[in-house]
Formats: structure tokens, C-alpha cells, sequence
């Protein structure tokens, strides 16, 4: 049992790269053969969504049954809860799998999905500026940051490819796909930026190192 706890204590979002990769081969399949099966896509669409249901249960049980802190507990590919409906959104367009109305809730969902998980981050982000700075807090590099990037990429491809012609959807993509453009590349250059400081860093402090033996 203790150990059950310990895993469950460590669970988060890269659980639900099971659904992203059952999703994307749906896109794949869709892009490269012209007849794919409709039982063999139905088939990947509904495991895909079984995989996301079994792994958000298990996050939200880990958040809701064990104590934690947003700085420290919250992990970063969290936002892969709404990255992966968001892909599962885009295979359902690409396979037509889904009627108009059905794209409607599923993307509704994964906007709330995204709204509640971003606004987490945010806090966070409050809360480690607070205590650590600017600096510490934000200008640090962590390979998981660039889960939010391909989550981030997938919410802008979902609602900009999202078939629904609705006064209010049309124009919340027209916002999605003039400013979501723009703040996905802005992410990918301070990745870039992170990461290449890291190395820059790592590389004075082993010449340090060697200059010292």
C-alpha cells in the first residue's frame, strides 16, 4: 500500500501521452491512406478517450487525496490534460469521426479543461515570483516546459481547424489564430534562449573545473 501511495503521490500529466500517442496515429493514418477503416479508428478514438478518462482519474486523485503544495507538487506537463483533448479533437476532424455538434462539446470541454489548468499555472507562477523571483522562478530551464509548447500548438490546431460556424466560435478563433501564433512562437524562443544558457553555464562551469585540477 505504501508504495501504491508513493506512485500515486508522483502521478501527473505524462500519463496522458498514452492518449496523444493513440490519437496521433489516427492523424497519421488519415494523412498517409486514403481508405483507413472506420472500425480501426473508432477502435484507436475510444481507446484514446479511455486512456485520457483512466489517467485524469488518477491525477485528480492524487491532488484531491494527498496533500501538496502548487509550487513544488504542480508539475509542468500537467497542461497535457487539455494538449491531449486537444489532439483527440484534431484526429476527430481529420478522421470524421465526429459530427459538428460533438466537435462543439468536445472542444467547450477542452477550453475549460484548458482555462481551469492555465489558470493553475499562473497562480503558481504568482506564488514562485513571490518567493524566489523573477530569476529563479520563471528564467530557468526544465526539458518539461516544452510540454506546453506541443499542448499549447495543439489547443491553436484544434480550434483553428473546428468546422463549427458560430457568431461567438468564429470569432474566438479568429483570437486563437492571430494571437495564439505569436505567443507559441514566443515560447519556443525562450525555451530556445533557456536552454542554450544552460549549456553556455554548463560549458564554463566544466572549463572552470579543468583549469582547477
Amino acid at each position: 500500500m505504501t508504495i501504491f501511495r508513493l506512485r500515486i503521490v508522483q502521478v501527473h500529466g505524462i500519463l496522458l501521452l498514452t492518449t496523444v500517442s493513440t490519437q496521433s496515429l489516427i492523424v497519421l493514418f488519415h494523412n498517409v491512406y486514403t481508405n483507413v477503416p472506420k472500425q480501426l479508428t473508432y477502435s484507436l478514438l475510444t481507446v484514446g478517450f479511455c486512456f485520457y478518462i483512466l489517467g485524469t482519474f488518477l491525477i485528480v486523485k492524487r491532488y484531491t487525496e494527498h496533500s501538496w503544495s502548487v509550487e513544488t507538487d504542480w508539475n509542468n506537463t500537467n497542461c497535457i490534460l487539455h494538449g491531449a483533448l486537444s489532439i483527440s479533437g484534431v484526429a476527430s476532424i481529420v478522421s470524421g469521426a465526429f459530427n459538428e455538434q460533438s466537435l462543439f462539446v468536445l472542444w467547450g470541454l477542452t477550453v475549460t479543461i484548458f482555462l481551469i489548468v492555465e489558470g493553475i499555472e499562473i497562480y503558481r507562477l504568482i506564488r514562485l515570483v513571490k518567493e524566489s523571483g523573477w530569476k529563479r522562478a520563471v528564467f530557468v530551464y526544465n526539458v518539461s516546459q516544452w510540454s506546453r509548447i506541443f499542448t499549447f500548438s495543439m489547443f491553436y490546431t484544434f480550434t483553428g481547424f473546428l468546422p463549427v460556424q458560430r457568431p461567438i466560435i468564429s470569432s474566438i478563433q479568429e483570437v486563437v489564430i492571430n494571437v495564439g501564433f505569436w505567443v507559441i512562437i514566443a515560447l519556443v524562443l525562450i525555451e530556445i534562449i533557456l536552454v542554450l544558457q544552460l549549456m553556455f553555464r554548463q560549458k564554463e562551469t566544466k572549463q572552470q573545473l579543468q583549469e582547477s585540477a
